[in-house]
């Protein structure tokens, strides 16, 4: 939580809604509690309001007074426990938000023109600031009825939690899962085909080269033995054929002339 929030929530807590609202040129009646010694005394102060200044818990009051000709003028915070009661007894009409220009006034001259309007129902304000409060009162029992119920809440989980520990432990595999699903789906697949392109290059260039070196190689040794391997095999080929015609033709006449000596016996 922030220092300012703290602050901020700390002086709402300190504003006082049980006072009528007031504006330059009103005559209003403060009490003031003065302490004298052990004990407490009331004080009323009773003037015009020449301006209010502030905002929030520092919101103040100038309010001057005519005392016996004498005028005084009084500053007093206006949310401050010191102050017991705020009546506004006369509502004036003026154009400016300071009324200095009274300072230098005497006589009829300094006096306010009345707002006759509001005088019919003066305590209407202070019904509206109580009504307010009691609104505020009953919007913050909810709140911590709300609150209270959330408390609750949160207990029987972890009550529930501290009762059956399986159910921890599979929301933590069930997340886990979950996790390594999308760890996948998030994976690319360009960089596979980047690295084909880059390998395709690389390997024409030493084929290229050894095709051309292996060729003229092979060439030359084929053809100088292929016409003494021709002539080779048919050399052979032609002096062998007679002779064996021959000698086969010999013997089958053997067999044919000792088929037919062995039948004239």
């Amino acid at each position: 939580m922030n220092y300012s929030n703290v602050v901020k929530e700390i002086s709402e807590s300190q504003l006082r809604t049980d006072l009528p609202k007031f504006n330059s040129g009103d005559t209003i009646r403060v009490t003031v509690k003065i302490k004298e010694d052990k004990k407490f005394r009331i004080q009323a102060f009773e003037g015009v309001v020449i301006k209010t200044q502030g905002s929030g818990i520092t919101e103040s009051v100038t309010i001057r007074k005519n005392s016996n000709g004498v005028f005084v003028e009084r500053t007093l915070p206006i949310h401050s426990p010191i102050i017991d009661t705020v009546e506004v007894i006369k509502r004036g009409k003026v154009r400016r938000a300071r009324i200095y220009y009274i300072r230098n006034l005497s006589g009829k001259a300094a006096r306010i023109q009345e707002r006759l309007p509001q005088r019919a129902n003066p305590n209407a304000e202070e019904k509206v600031a109580k009504a307010k409060s009691e609104a505020k009162s009953i919007t913050s029992q909810k709140a911590l009825a709300a609150h209270q119920r959330r408390k609750r809440k949160a207990v029987d989980k972890k009550i529930a939690n501290r009762i059956n520990p399986d159910k921890i432990e599979n929301k933590k595999i069930q997340a886990a899962k979950l996790e390594a699903k999308a760890k996948i789906a998030k994976k690319p697949a360009k960089p596979a085909t980047a690295k084909k392109t880059v390998a395709k290059p690389a390997a024409k260039k030493p084929a290229v080269k050894s095709t051309t070196a292996a060729k003229p190689a092979a060439k030359k040794p084929a053809a100088k033995s292929a016409p003494a391997a021709s002539t080779a095999a048919k050399k052979p080929a032609v002096k062998s054929t007679p002779a064996a015609s021959t000698a086969a033709k010999k013997s089958a006449v053997k067999k044919a002339t000792g088929a037919k000596k062995t039948q004239g016996k």
